[in-house]
């Protein structure tokens, strides 16, 4: 994550005690004035559990071991104890579906919700028995995420003075399966005109390892460091998925860790410039989705109903975390990658993106693919 070079160590638990001690001021003298209507206000369970993908010695159980320590200590003003439970596998549909099942709104079980299955969810996997869209966002963490290439496997199809006689061989594309969220980047090719070939059982470091070989031609990946990453492959990041929470001028806006990389909405324009025509609002929107899940590394929620109360100080224990990781100059190894948690209005415009998509879109995102990878939901 990055870290910021103004902060001092000191300034900032300054700030922070004095914030709260104006807070505890004006609450009171609330209640004095008001003595009738007085109330207890509030308080987060002295333990509660985090659920997250597993298993249990898995890297997303690692890490959600680490936050769930560093969430609950920066809560107040008394930290609970935040103890992770990884259930099931990497993708986190396990881990979602209890906490439909069985999470109560009474702030004492959260839930680390992966980009994996939200966009199970999305595609209507029947494994997903869960309605994301209710949940309530505490915080949320992204990463730079792009579509990588090997350049002469992709220059013929962006060069017009070629033979039209003599088509292109189609970008053969890495992907772990028809239903990951990495599917939503063969769309975006489809969409760009570009034709591709699906490559399946390809996934993270072995997704590399095969685009470094030449075994595949494109693959879209996540992480810190990705334009060294492609570098050292041989490839270049090509399209860049952009930061959904960056406001309503989102589509033209870069990821801030790839700001040399166009985002796929200036991909499009460019290709429409270029005399293309200009492919469905809905598919587009259906590709925005699934990319977004792929940049998602995780999103931390609350059952529905949960009392406003609850949501503040879970949110005001994330606002807490996310001052201390801008002040560190060297992130606890394995921390989610590029950049701070999302907040606010941020965290909750990240998770729409993905959770609350239209049925339109999502009707869209579906038929194709059936249509394209004969995928269809239960």
């Amino acid at each position: 994550m990055p870290t910021s070079a103004t902060a001092s160590t000191t300034t900032a638990p300054r700030r922070r005690a004095f914030l709260l001690g104006g807070l505890a001021a004006v609450a009171a003298s609330a209640s004095a004035a008001f003595p009738g209507s007085r109330r207890a206000m509030a308080a987060l369970p002295a333990a509660a559990a985090l659920l997250a993908p597993g298993p249990a010695a898995s890297a997303p159980a690692r890490w959600a071991a680490r936050f769930a320590a560093a969430l609950g200590r920066c809560a107040a003003p008394a930290p609970p104890w935040l103890q992770p439970t990884p259930l099931g596998g990497a993708d986190g549909v396990t881990a979602a579906n209890r906490f439909a099942t069985a999470a109560a709104p009474d702030g004492r079980t959260l839930l680390a919700l992966a980009g994996a299955a939200a966009h199970a969810r999305l595609i209507g996997d029947s494994r997903a028995r869960y309605e994301p869209s209710v949940w309530l966002p505490v915080c949320g963490l992204v990463q730079p995420t792009a579509l990588l290439v090997r350049g002469p496997a992709l220059a013929p199809h962006l060069d017009a003075r070629g033979p039209r006689d003599a088509a292109p061989a189609p970008l053969r594309f890495g992907l772990p399966g028809p239903a990951a969220p990495e599917a939503a980047a063969l769309l975006a090719l489809d969409l760009l005109g570009i034709p591709a070939l699906p490559v399946f059982g390809l996934m993270g470091t072995a997704a590399e390892a095969a685009l470094a070989e030449g075994r595949v031609d494109a693959i879209l990946a996540a992480g810190p460091g990705l334009a060294a990453r492609a570098r050292a492959i041989g490839a270049e990041p090509w399209f860049a998925v952009a930061p959904a929470e960056a406001g309503p001028d989102a589509t033209a806006r870069r990821d801030p860790a790839l700001t040399e990389v166009p985002s796929l909405a200036e991909r499009i324009a460019l290709r429409a410039t270029a005399g293309a025509g200009s492919p469905a609002a809905e598919m587009v929107l259906a590709a925005n989705a699934g990319l977004a899940a792929a940049r998602l590394h995780t999103s931390i929620v609350l059952p529905a109903l949960t009392s406003a109360d609850l949501v503040a100080l879970w949110r005001h224990a994330a606002a807490r975390l996310a001052e201390e990781l801008a002040e560190e100059d060297n992130p606890a190894e394995g921390a989610p990658p590029s950049r701070p948690l999302l907040l606010g209005t941020e965290a909750a415009t990240a998770y729409a993106v993905i959770c609350a998509v239209p049925e339109p879109v999502v009707n869209a995102y579906r038929g194709w693919l059936a249509r394209r990878l004969n995928w269809r939901s239960a």
